[in-house]
């Protein structure tokens, strides 16, 4: 074989590669003196260089703004604990004005959140509900959320 390579050579610490150095094109001539641990390739001409690897950036995060403006799903939103509790509470708002079957179904997953406002409005979308299901959860409910779910109950 004759015509320019490529030498690869490697620095060998304790057992392992330590990095590695790709080298100019050398003249076979050449590769006679290369290191021991050097390893040469042959280059490829059809092989065109790989581009820059440019990072996809994050989608941002949901907040009350983007909820409005439908750039993410609220039901999804309503579900994230890891959202501010703010987000989560225009997300359940926003579900309950547009498919509020949905907004009951999750409502009763927040009876349990830590923040009084998602407890409050789940309670109060549940109490908004004619369903058992709906009547059934809010009898578990300690007393105080129990007058609270009657009161928005008798407003309707």
């Amino acid at each position: 074989m004759s015509g320019p390579k490529l030498l690869l050579s490697a620095l060998l610490v304790g057992g392992g590669v330590l990095a590695l150095a790709l080298g100019a094109r050398v003249e076979e001539r050449t590769l006679a003196a290369a290191p021991a641990a050097a390893v040469v390739l042959e280059p490829h001409a059809e092989q065109a260089p790989a581009p820059p690897a440019t990072p996809t950036p994050a989608a941002p995060a949901p907040d009350v703004a983007s909820i409005m403006r439908e750039e993410h799903d609220p039901a999804a939103c309503v579900l994230d604990p890891s959202l501010d509790p703010a987000v989560q509470l225009v997300a359940l708002r926003k579900l309950e004005r547009d498919d509020p079957t949905r907004a009951c179904e999750l409502a009763y997953g927040l009876l349990e959140s830590p923040d009084r406002q998602l407890r409050v409005n789940a309670i109060a979308i549940l109490a908004r509900d004619d369903s058992p299901r709906a009547r059934d959860a809010l009898a578990q409910l300690d007393p105080r959320s129990r007058r609270l779910a009657t009161a928005i109950a008798n407003r309707r």
